[in-house]
């Protein structure tokens, strides 16, 4: 579909105007039905332009951690189907005994763990823009994480991973008590990913 320069320069100043009306916090669950709103009819009317946009604009997001809720805009309880025909996703089917599948939104940052049987949301991992207390996790210091949110290191679970044959790419991971959070670090104990289930 090719567009006219004015029709683009329409398209630009809505996502513009979006943006604006909801900076860091658009799928916070106050704002999250009109933004949902807005963008469906933005979708509609100028299909993949918009979804580049989306992808783009995805990267200032703020993904909000509510613990025993979810990373907005995902929520635990909630069906995949709701995302699905808002968003571009990448699907990955797992082996029938593993009792989830994995879908991957906003360039892979997010990844979603749903029941084979409902497609209801079980996890969430986070990998960019991960926000907890107004606090950005990803690239933060374990040490510092646990002295802003005010978690017990020593009653937090800790279990090294190794994800190859070299040391240096080994992470740690943190299982919060009773959060249902776990906080991935690389070997120099800063955070690269938070993965939250419902517990």
């Amino acid at each position: 579909m090719v567009l006219h320069l004015t029709e683009t320069l329409v398209v630009l100043t809505k996502v513009v105007t979006l943006l604006v009306l909801c900076p860091d916090h658009w799928y916070r669950p106050s704002s999250r039905p009109f933004v949902f709103i807005c963008w469906s009819a933005l979708k509609a009317r100028y299909g993949i332009l918009v979804n580049y946009a989306y992808f783009a604009l995805s990267r200032y997001m703020k993904f909000i951690v509510e613990i025993n809720i979810g990373v907005g805009p995902f929520y635990f309880g909630h069906s995949i189907e709701e995302y699905k025909s808002k968003n571009t996703f990448t699907y990955t089917a797992n082996d029938a005994e593993i009792r989830w599948d994995k879908y991957e939104f906003f360039g892979d940052t997010i990844e979603i763990y749903v029941d084979k049987l409902d497609s209801k949301i079980e996890a969430i991992a986070c990998r960019d823009n991960c926000y907890l207390n107004d606090l950005d996790l990803i690239g933060l210091d374990i040490d510092d994480f646990f002295l802003t949110n005010n978690f017990d290191k020593s009653e937090s679970d800790f279990e090294l991973i190794s994800l190859t044959d070299d040391a240096e790419e080994d992470q740690g991971v943190y299982d919060i008590d009773r959060t249902g959070l776990q906080v991935w670090v690389n070997s120099l104990n800063k955070i690269v990913t938070v993965f939250l289930s419902d517990e």
